[in-house]
């Protein structure tokens, strides 16, 4: 990648007029280009974002014989000169460009985005692009505008200009690179000198204007991306090339955003809250941001700065076990010997918690990741359409990015919105930590209105417990009704203090949870999810799919009228449409519901509208085939279809449709427990809790099996990244405005008082 570009390409250049036949051959495969201009209106280039063009003075009218090539291949020798560095602005193109004005024209940025486009899909990562954004594929333009804004970024971050005016601007690019990335986007940015950039704000900046608001940190956006743009950046080799030096200041400066729960959220709405959307009385938060991404300015929030911050600091503190005692006994089988029947860890307890990191970091990916596939598999992840089985770095974070741009407003509930949570991410083992505070010193910090001067990395005083568990997913399958929320039913309270439940009664059995509302005196099944098996999903039964069966007909209907008027225009209607029209003035409802076809998904979970029963249907899809006569009404459909699919113009925005496959999952319930080995060392609990479907939050209720002082503690949090289990815990109180301990929860999955529920083992 250092080496010098190759002139060789250029060798053969010399001068021709503009009336010889090498000009005129190249007028005729760029016919569009007959007005030359000179190199200075190049200025609006990408070039001139990290290098700018040197000014044509006196520069003679000159040509090359390049231009006798093929327009095509003349593009390709651009694309490969743009190449010769995959790292950084594709400055080897300048020679190129100033070869002549004919091909500084015909590959200057502005008249030709289709080569910009080529060069960004081979700079950068754009898989999770096209599925979290289907309409951006299309349009080479827009590609081309997402390039110069990258590099825009890294301009900005090799200069570790951190006061820079659009610094938030570069900040979000930056963002939306990692949470993309598949392997190329980390080298961009490594390249640009992320680490150095991040560096030197979180030093010199991160602190700013705290005195506005009592001497506490801001929890601005510029503070949130930076402290996500070095968790994301945090790979195992730069965790362990951190200086333990390095590590505490960075921990003292993110702590209070990591520990203080009462004054910095982990939530996108307030966990109290399960049923959505709100009433407009209870707006929260602050709007979502207006960003650039591929020229469209999209809606979307800051992750949670409290998130991040744990993660983080968590990892961080990580880099000093426990120290193992060496007055206990070495093992379980030492401790029966030596007549320890109780709950106590032992020395290999301790190692096995240090042996084992509470978080995860993030994976290195791969420049080439894709030719490393399988076809069936690099399909599947090049269609644009989210799986659950996809394998790529990016599309850990297709949830997370779904909670941004989706979970903004707690008062509306938006249509088309990606999944949230993928189902069976709770379901295994689970090793972590809760970090607890001493409680009087928490409770004096938590309280104080100006940031105390005392608070320190021993004020309050923090110590780290273990927490084990086994968890299963329990799934509410479409047309079931699930669970109705607990509280008391006000609109504020449902129940987050009992895992957003009413008082019920849990029991497992073949293959089922029985959840008995002792409310309601109601009785609701899940099926409980295993690995591999399908859910009792039908389409047929489906309340969600025959729902969008419906709106597909309504467009159907729309398109074959809006076809029907246009061609009765010009009298050239075909019998076969005579017939479909005929066919149509007899449904109430369109013939695309007979067509199998994947229906997409608001979230993880169905919906819960009203839908047409499925036997009208049925009844409409009878009578437009007899209408039809000997006209196959599957092959009207795929040709109406594919009509529709050839009218597209490609230039859809981001927020028209997202693809998902309907599961019929409409409810999540979880349950648990410590397993026998975990429980001996640190004490037997149960677990139950649900996810709530608007953003993909987990609460967990934590209830000790024998010994009732140890309390019962909620945990609520987001699965981040498909890879860490992370948010607060507080513990349980009958009163939802009661100021309640609280403090930090991080797990990361393995192999893959009182509270109001019992459980029972199923026979």
């Amino acid at each position: 990648m250092g080496k010098s570009p190759p002139f060789s390409v250029f060798c053969f250049e010399f001068s021709f007029s503009a009336s010889s036949p090498q000009h005129t051959n190249f007028r005729r495969r760029f016919p569009s280009l007959h007005k030359i201009t000179s190199l200075n209106q190049c200025a609006s280039s990408p070039f001139s974002l990290l290098d700018p063009l040197p000014p044509a003075i006196g520069m003679a009218y000159q040509s090359s014989r390049l231009l006798a090539l093929p327009g095509e291949l003349l593009e390709t020798v651009a694309l490969e000169v743009a190449l010769f560095d995959p790292l950084g602005p594709p400055h080897h193109l300048l020679p190129l460009l100033l070869t002549c004005r004919p091909l500084n024209h015909a590959f200057a940025f502005t008249h030709n985005p289709t080569l910009y486009s080529r060069m960004f899909h081979c700079k950068f990562d754009t898989q999770a692009a096209r599925r979290r954004c289907p309409g951006m594929k299309h349009s080479p333009a827009k590609v081309a505008a997402q390039l110069r804004q990258y590099l825009d970024t890294m301009k900005h971050i090799r200069a570790c200009d951190i006061y820079c005016p659009n610094l938030i601007d570069v900040l979000w690019s930056a963002f939306i690179m990692l949470v993309e990335n598949d392997g190329r986007n980390e080298e961009q940015l490594a390249w640009a000198g992320l680490d150095a950039f991040l560096d030197e704000y979180i030093t010199t900046r991160l602190l700013e204007g705290r005195h506005s608001i009592g001497g506490w940190p801001l929890e601005s956006t510029r503070n949130t991306l930076v402290i996500w743009l070095y968790w994301l950046s945090m790979t195992e080799e730069k965790y362990n090339a951190m200086t333990v030096e390095r590590s505490r200041q960075i921990m003292t400066l993110i702590s209070p955003y990591a520990i203080i729960a009462v004054r910095y959220s982990s939530f996108h709405a307030p966990d109290n809250h399960f049923d959505f959307p709100i009433g407009e009385e209870l707006l929260y938060g602050p709007p979502g941001e207006k960003v650039m991404y591929y020229d469209r300015r999209i809606t979307i929030a800051a992750p949670p700065i409290a998130l991040a911050a744990k993660l983080l600091y968590t990892s961080l503190y990580e880099k000093l076990p426990l120290l193992v005692p060496d007055d206990i006994p070495r093992n379980r089988e030492h401790a029966i010997q030596m007549g320890y029947v109780d709950v106590k860890p032992t020395q290999a307890d301790y190692v096995e918690f240090n042996s084992r990191k509470a978080v995860q970091l993030r994976k290195r990916g791969d420049w080439d990741w894709l030719s490393r596939l399988s076809v069936e598999q690099r399909q599947k992840e090049m269609d644009g359409v989210w799986r659950k089985d996809l394998t790529s770095l990016s599309s850990r974070w297709d949830n997370d990015w779904n909670r941004w741009t989706g979970c903004i407003d707690p008062t509306i509930d938006l249509p088309l919105k990606g999944v949230v949570f993928t189902f069976g991410s709770m379901a295994g083992s689970f090793a972590g930590r809760m970090l607890v505070p001493n409680i009087g010193q928490y409770g004096d910090i938590a309280r104080a209105v100006v940031f105390p001067e005392t608070f320190s990395d021993s004020n309050p005083r923090i110590t780290f417990a273990p927490v084990y568990f086994q968890l299963r997913e329990h799934h509410c399958i479409n047309p079931e009704e699930p669970l109705a929320t607990g509280g008391v039913g006000d609109g504020f309270d449902d129940g987050v203090n009992n895992g957003w439940c009413p008082r019920v009664e849990f029991r497992e059995r073949h293959g089922q949870l029985q959840i008995y509302n002792m409310e309601s005196r109601h009785m609701v099944r899940y099926e409980t999810y295993v690995e591999g098996r399908p859910n009792s999903h039908d389409e047929a039964t489906c309340k969600y799919c025959i729902g969008m069966h419906e709106m597909e007909e309504d467009e159907f209907r729309e398109r074959v009228r809006a076809r029907e008027r246009a061609e009765s225009d010009e009298d050239e209607v075909m019998e076969d449409d005579e017939g479909a029209d005929l066919a149509l003035e007899l449904m109430e409802v369109d013939p695309a519901a007979a067509a199998p076809s994947r229906s997409p998904s608001r979230s993880s979970f169905s919906s819960t509208r009203s839908y047409t029963d499925e036997d009208e249907i049925r009844s409409a899809r009878a009578d437009v085939q007899s209408a039809l006569g000997n006209s196959d009404l599957d092959d009207l459909l795929a040709q109406a279809a594919g009509y529709d699919d050839a009218s597209d113009d490609g230039d859809s925005d981001c927020e028209e449709y997202i693809e998902n496959e309907c599961n019929g999952i409409r409810d999540i319930i979880l349950t648990g427990e410590t397993s026998q080995h975990h429980g001996q060392a640190w004490h037997h609990y149960r677990f139950y809790g649900r996810v709530r479907k608007w953003d993909g939050l987990v609460t967990l209720v934590r209830v000790p099996v024998h010994v009732p002082q140890l309390g019962v503690f909620i945990f609520r949090g987001y699965f981040v990244g498909n890879a860490n289990f992370v948010g607060s815990w507080r513990t349980f109180s009958n009163n939802i405005h009661a100021g309640a301990a609280r403090g930090p929860v991080r797990h990361e999955q393995g192999l893959r008082g009182e509270a109001n529920a019992r459980l029972k083992d199923g026979g």
